[in-house]
């Protein structure tokens, strides 16, 4: 699940962009890194320059900041680092998911639309 939100000064979501949902993935570890990589694709495509992006993934955050890259996740962990580059500033850091509040709910509330959307498809 990706969701792009801007916060204004209080922290409180501005907006939602570029929610996408995704079925198959091999594992939480990779999704995360799908997440972080379409989340700077969206942001570089819509003309941002300057991003910090939180993640509640302590392993992917840690992965794209290490030197040494794990394998299953190279390919998306370089993408990352050529994505960043395109910014004038580009910050991506840990934050547990209890002190990210807004977002959380509002990547809920994406995720429950998709999965009701697709059930009644169905």
């Amino acid at each position: 699940m990706v969701c792009l939100v801007d916060h204004d000064q209080r922290h409180l979501p501005l907006y939602a962009d570029g929610c996408q949902f995704q079925t198959t993935v091999s594992s939480a570890l990779m999704a995360e890194g799908l997440a972080v990589r379409q989340t700077l694709s969206h942001a570089h495509h819509i003309g941002i320059t300057k991003i910090w992006l939180r993640s509640d993934s302590l392993s992917v955050v840690k992965a794209i900041n290490s030197i040494s890259k794990p394998m299953n996740l190279y390919g998306i962990l370089s993408d990352i680092e050529v994505l960043s580059s395109f910014f004038s500033f580009c910050c991506i850091f840990f934050v547990p998911r209890e002190e990210n509040g807004p977002s959380d709910i509002l990547i809920k509330a994406c995720l429950f639309h998709s999965v009701t959307t697709w059930a009644e498809i169905i």
